[in-house]
């Protein structure tokens, strides 16, 4: 299931962003009429309405993408996946809470696309195999994800989204928790205005912040600082997948991230009830849970016992590298270890039997 899983993910990943690619970056009309990007003070208000129609239309095909992923995965394995995110499944297109709170959502998220594309702030360049699109669209990305991890979700998130005592943050944040157990991919998008901003916005505004302090103070004058609207795309695809109701989801488009740090299972757990969350001792606040990269700390194996005892399933991670050697590690330990001294001594005693027989 993992494997199938990730096969899946990453042909439909590239699928969705390479039509992407060749709708938004190859040199065609809509790219030259909509995404020059547009300028405010000379350009007409149906450039800026072809340019919003543009940023929703990209919004739309990557959210509804991974929906509709969402659906084919965790019916194809519904044998494995928690039924109770498989009921949740059934009846999402007649949640009207989750029509409620996704509509709201969509509105200072579509406003953000289309100020950052009228401003020149998020742009789109033809996507290829060399260095700069790398850098631009994966490098910035992890760099976003990073900032966020550690500016949003480390101090904001764990210290005052969840400071029960600290409100209106608090508040608002818990709009996103109306779902626990049952979370998955479409649940994701129940936020509050205001949570969105702290949490979904601040590693792309803390980047480009950065971007022009660094580029303004190496060229000597001010310069706009950009980043590649794939980059922000990839950021909200790891944000929509943290809760898919399959574990082995695709989340940083890197296999060897995704097998060291088992970030949906661990997100999922913190969106369980605060009690149980309490009773565990752990709140799994980070989305990147960075426990998991030390074999020895015994985080990892705790967290996949306690996802399949929640949600009743039976998912196994052990064939990942870290978990490899954690066994490893440990199993050339036993063998050195008092068995392996035993057995030593043994074979010293049946040699000085030898020799005296000999004698």
């Amino acid at each position: 299931m993992r494997y199938a899983t990730w096969c899946f993910d990453y042909v439909y990943f590239w699928w969705v962003y390479y039509s992407l690619d060749m709708f938004i970056g190859h040199d065609n009309w809509f790219k030259q009429e909509a995404f020059l990007p547009v300028h405010v003070a000379t350009d007409s208000f149906g450039d800026i309405l072809i340019a919003l129609i543009l940023v929703v239309s990209a919004f739309t095909v990557v959210f509804n993408g991974l929906i509709v992923r969402e659906y084919i995965l965790c019916f194809i394995f519904q044998d494995k996946v928690a039924k109770i995110k498989i009921e949740k499944l059934k009846h999402v297109l007649t949640d009207m809470t989750l029509a409620y709170w996704v509509t709201l959502t969509l509105i200072p998220g579509m406003t953000f696309f289309t100020l950052g594309t009228i401003l020149e702030v998020l742009y789109w360049d033809e996507i290829l195999l060399d260095w700069n699109s790398y850098y631009s669209v994966v490098v910035e990305y992890h760099l976003m994800l990073l900032l966020k991890d550690f500016i949003s979700f480390r101090f904001i998130h764990a210290y005052v989204m969840h400071g029960f005592n600290k409100p209106p943050l608090n508040l608002w944040h818990q709009v996103h928790h109306t779902y626990k157990e049952e979370t998955i991919t479409p649940t994701a998008a129940v936020m509050h205005p205001v949570d969105l901003f702290f949490e979904t916005f601040v590693g792309c505004f803390t980047l480009l912040f950065l971007k022009f302090c660094v580029l303004s103070a190496y060229h000597g004058h001010v310069v706009t600082p950009q980043v590649h609207f794939a980059a922000f795309l990839f950021m909200l695809t790891t944000d929509l997948n943290l809760h898919s109701g399959n574990p082995y989801s695709v989340i940083y488009f890197n296999p060897i991230f995704d097998w060291v740090f088992l970030s949906n299972l661990a997100h999922n757990l913190h969106h369980i009830p605060l009690a149980k969350r309490k009773e565990f001792g752990v709140m799994w606040d980070t989305p990147i849970p960075w426990r998991h990269a030390n074999p020895w700390s015994g985080s990892r194996a705790r967290d996949v016992r306690l996802y399949n005892e929640v949600f009743g399933t039976n998912f196994n991670f052990e064939d990942d590298p870290v978990s490899c050697l954690f066994k490893s590690t440990t199993k050339h330990k036993a063998e050195e270890g008092p068995e392996s001294n035993q057995q030593k001594i043994q074979v010293g005693k049946e040699e000085v039997n030898a020799v005296k027989l000999e004698i």
